[in-house]
């Protein structure tokens, strides 16, 4: 997602980096992403509410929105959904919508839960 990246390049903690240590573009180091959940000056920075409502104006019921997670946990359905969207048909069943990482490993700890 544009916040996990934008965490992951500018925010996160650094080898040898305390938290709270101001980081190049702006902010504060953070150790991992959940800890970002206090920092409301960082959320709003990386809100797309606005984005998302001058795009409704400007393309009306031209937009699609998909949530990444339905992507991600039900791409069959997801494709389907925007393919009904432009008014064409469904994918076929059995296909398969494979999914690829530019980066790989362990990027922001999300995954690891730091809760």
């Amino acid at each position: 997602s544009r916040f996990e990246k934008a965490f992951f390049q500018d925010h996160q903690c650094g080898p040898g980096e305390a938290v709270g240590t101001s980081k190049p573009k702006g902010g504060r180091c953070h150790r991992s992403i959940a800890s970002v959940l206090d920092d409301p000056e960082l959320l709003d920075r990386y809100s797309v509410a606005q984005d998302l409502v001058a795009m409704s104006q400007l393309f009306g019921e031209r937009l699609f929105v998909l949530h990444q997670e339905h992507l991600r946990s039900f791409p069959h359905s997801a494709y389907n959904a925007l393919a009904e969207h432009l008014g064409i048909g469904d994918f076929p069943l059995g296909v398969q919508f494979h999914r690829y990482n530019s980066r790989l490993g362990p990027r922001t700890g999300l995954c690891a839960n730091a809760t």
